[in-house]
């Protein structure tokens, strides 16, 4: 297995689906990451906090970002706020209803 401690990664639209399995995946491995998704519940609350508080309920470091990554601007307000490096970065497209 590999090991992320140390690391910092981001994933974009990690609120659901692929890109939730992977943030999951890679905080499981020890990497602290950003949790990127634009997307909302139907409560209100954004999907990326939901994953975050899951994250850190089993004791990982999670940062949520609600910034849209299709500009350059966008991504890194919602990236290097939190971590002054990322090591990885994993994208995934997704549809906001």
């Amino acid at each position: 297995m590999i090991d992320f401690q140390g690391r910092a990664a981001v994933v974009t639209g990690a609120g659901a689906g692929i890109g939730r399995a992977y943030v999951l995946e890679l905080a499981r491995r020890g990497a602290a990451v950003v949790v990127n998704d634009i997307g909302q519940r139907e409560d209100g609350q954004f999907c990326a906090d939901a994953v975050v508080e899951e994250i850190r309920a089993a004791g990982g470091q999670a940062a949520a970002s609600h910034a849209s990554v299709a500009t350059l601007a966008g991504g890194q307000r919602g990236v290097h706020r939190r971590y002054r490096k990322i090591h990885c970065g994993r994208g995934d497209p997704g549809t906001v209803r």
